[in-house]
Order: structure tokens, then sequence, then C-alpha cells
């Protein structure tokens, strides 16, 4: 580089060293604050009021997983299904997700086609989520998905229409 580059090329790295950071700091200060998520379902913060009706209560339906099940209706209509998921010690399975199957739970080794993702399970935290509104007429299965080693875990059938339709009667 001949020397008038050179010079250039020094007061240009000594302005951005001093520009940069304040520019970032500016920058970070005038960020807005991304706007609070509407629409979001109560059951993401905790079981919302009126699924007061426990249709479903086992202890022991997952095989090997010592996980509490229960099914909660809305006293309000009879299609709103709420599942929760209390793990009476964390599962030992990395990135765990709840699947519906509308029927039985399939082979028990691949995922069924039509599977409707409900969230993630994992720690010792109770799972609570929202059953489509086809569970309240068919019966079908819960299942849990490894999603790291890409096999079924564990899967438990409900038989939630016949109860229902006692309930409704």
């Amino acid at each position: 580089m001949i020397k008038p580059l050179r010079n250039r090329h020094r007061n240009m790295i000594f302005a951005l060293t001093i520009a940069l950071p304040v520019l970032f700091i500016a920058a970070m200060l005038s960020r807005e604050l991304p706007p609070a998520a509407e629409g979001v379902s109560a059951l993401y913060q905790g079981l919302p009021s009126g699924f007061d009706q426990e249709i479903l209560a086992d202890e022991s339906l997952w095989d090997d997983l010592n996980i509490s099940t229960r099914v909660l209706a809305n006293s309000a209509d009879s299609v709103s299904l709420a599942l929760t998921l209390t793990p009476k010690s964390s599962p030992k399975v990395a990135d765990m997700l709840v699947y519906w199957h509308a029927g039985n739970s399939g082979n028990g080794e691949a995922l069924p086609a039509g599977a409707y993702l409900l969230g993630t399970f994992a720690g010792n935290k109770t799972g609570i989520y929202q059953l489509p509104p086809a569970a309240a007429q068919t019966d079908g299965a819960v299942i849990l998905y490894s999603l790291a080693h890409q096999q079924v875990i564990a899967a438990a059938d409900l038989a939630i229409s016949a109860r229902l339709a006692g309930r409704n009667q």
C-alpha cells in the first residue's frame, strides 16, 4: 500500500472503532419490545377456568413411564378438551413431543400419518395441552415421540368419546 492509502485506512479503522459501538448501543436502545402475543391459548399459561369436569384420570396408562394422565372437559361446551401429563419423575428422553392421533396408536415404532402435534413435554413440569375438536367424537391415542431419536417412546389409547357420550346423556 502506498502511504496515503495506509493513512486513510488507519483513519477509517480508528473512526469505526469509535462509531460502531456507539451505533450498536443506539440501535439497541431504540428497539421496540415485541408486541404481546394475542390469541395464544390460555392453556399455555396454565389450565383456564371452565375445565372442571374430569373425564379420565389414570396413573398407569404409560407402560414404563411414571406419568399421571388427566383429560378434562370444559363445562361450557362438549368439544373443548384438555390433556394434562404430570411426570412423577423426569423422563430421561430428549426432545419429547406429544401427539394425538385418531384411532389406535399404530404399530408403536413410527409416528402415524396424520398425527396432531400437541406440544413439547420435558422435565418434571406438568404438560397441559388442548386436544383437537375431533378428540370429542373419535377415540384416539396420545403418543410421546422423541425428536432426537426419531422414534415413538410410548403410546396410550384414550377412550374419551364413550365417556363424553355418557356424560352428555
